[in-house]
């Protein structure tokens, strides 16, 4: 599956292939590769390519799956527990439409591929 995410981030953080390739210790071929999608991307070189993109692991994976919050043990919450709660939620969830935003707005993302990833993340409420 062709993944052109970490081509246009890495375009957006002014690298080429061969700098990239550089700063992973890897070739221009094997990015090359990566970008097109003939070469599988391990999960520990995924998350060096995100921090030298400076962008979230998860915005460069072709299928995009934001991870769910943590769970808490199963209890009854009092009223102002589940306020707290419910307001962390909607902080969390507004982070990662503002993080999915700012990526759309450095044009890592088209806005085709943010409303698809904003759907995903309101489903997941």
């Amino acid at each position: 599956m062709k993944n052109n995410r970490i081509a246009r981030a890495r375009e957006k953080a002014g690298l080429t292939q061969e700098r990239l390739a550089e700063r992973l210790g890897t070739t221009k071929s094997s990015v090359s590769k990566m970008e097109n999608g003939r070469q599988r991307i391990p999960a520990d070189l995924l998350v060096k390519v995100a921090g030298i993109l400076n962008v979230p692991v998860w915005i460069l994976y072709p299928e995009n799956i934001v991870p769910p919050e943590t769970t808490e043990p199963e209890r009854k919450p009092s009223g102002k527990t589940r306020l707290s709660r419910s307001l962390r939620q909607f902080d969390a969830l507004q982070r990662r439409l503002d993080r999915l935003a700012d990526l759309r707005d450095r044009k890592i993302l088209t806005q085709k591929e943010f409303e698809k990833e904003k759907r995903k993340i309101l489903r997941q409420k």
